[in-house]
Formats: C-alpha cells, sequence, structure tokens
C-alpha cells in the first residue's frame, strides 16, 4: 500500500484540472507516476483522493473511527516500565490500577517492550547432607536387589503407588 503525502495528494489534484480542461484518471494516473517513478500509484488512487477532496474539500485522510487508545502518552509508558523494573512481580492488574489505565493498555505496553509475563517458580534446594542419604538409598537398594530378583518390579510398583496416591 502506497501513502502520499499532502503535496502528492494536491499534485493529483492539479494535473487532474478544473472546468473544461479536466483530465481523464487514466491520464493523471500516467502522468503522475512519470513525475513521481518512487510512488507509482494506479486508477483507484486517483479516484479516491478526488472523491476525498470533492466531498471533504481536504486532501488529508479522515480521522479513524473507534476508541482511542488510553496509554498512549509517553509519561504512563514510563511510569507502568518503572513499576516493573523496581518490582518485576507485580501483576498487570495492580499497574492497570496504579496508573489508571486498561489492563489490556498494561499488557500492550509490555508487549511492545518486549517483555512476557513469567511467574517465578521456587524449586527445592539441596541440603548438605541430601548426597549422603541419596549415597545410603543407592547402597540400599543395590542389597536389596541382589536378595530380591524382583526387587526392582516391586520398587517400581510401590513409587507408581505413591505417585498415584499423591496426585488424588
Amino acid at each position: 500500500m502506497v501513502y502520499l503525502s499532502d503535496t502528492q495528494r494536491i499534485q493529483i489534484l492539479i494535473l487532474r484540472g478544473f472546468g473544461d480542461k479536466k483530465r481523464t484518471y487514466e491520464e493523471v494516473t500516467r502522468i503522475f507516476n512519470e513525475l513521481n517513478p518512487q510512488h507509482v500509484i494506479n486508477r483507484s488512487t486517483v479516484c479516491k483522493t478526488i472523491k476525498r477532496y470533492t466531498d471533504t474539500g481536504n486532501v488529508k485522510n479522515c480521522p479513524k473511527s473507534g476508541r482511542p487508545k488510553t496509554a498512549t502518552d509517553d509519561d504512563t509508558k514510563l511510569n507502568v516500565l518503572l513499576q516493573v523494573e523496581e518490582n518485576a512481580q507485580v501483576s498487570s492488574n495492580q499497574l492497570a490500577l496504579d496508573n489508571n489505565i486498561a489492563q489490556t493498555s498494561v499488557i500492550r505496553i509490555m508487549k511492545s517492550e518486549k517483555m512476557k509475563p513469567y511467574k517465578i517458580h521456587y524449586n527445592q534446594e539441596l541440603a548438605e547432607d541430601d548426597p549422603d542419604r541419596r549415597l545410603q538409598f543407592c547402597e540400599l537398594v543395590e542389597g536389596k536387589k541382589n536378595v530380591d530378583v524382583n526387587f526392582e518390579k516391586k520398587l517400581y510398583f510401590l513409587m507408581k503407588q505413591r505417585f498415584a496416591s499423591t496426585v488424588k
């Protein structure tokens, strides 16, 4: 899609002419493309530009319909980003309440800055005596395995039962 400047749109109106000396849309397109090879247009662009001028008396784009964005100003965006910098665990809902904007606007700001939501998951950490207990467990399993040939199957069955009971 080619976006024309206001000067180029006025040039199209001048090329069209007025009164008895009007050119056809095809002629205006051909002449404009010869004068502006970097902005090649087609007949429909000429039609729309002339229609816009006759309807509104102006060559500028009409204002877009729809609800305007609430968080477009840089101060709000900066406030949201600073709050996230101070506390990375703050929720988008809390940021929206603090800055008096919609939660979707907060999410839009975060996405524009390539920030992604995440939740920190704390893992269990190893204690000092864990390696000793692991070694002790392995020695116990090795000893039982030498005594009972089916011990591995029994151990698997017991672990499966224990896991199923914790999930319920």
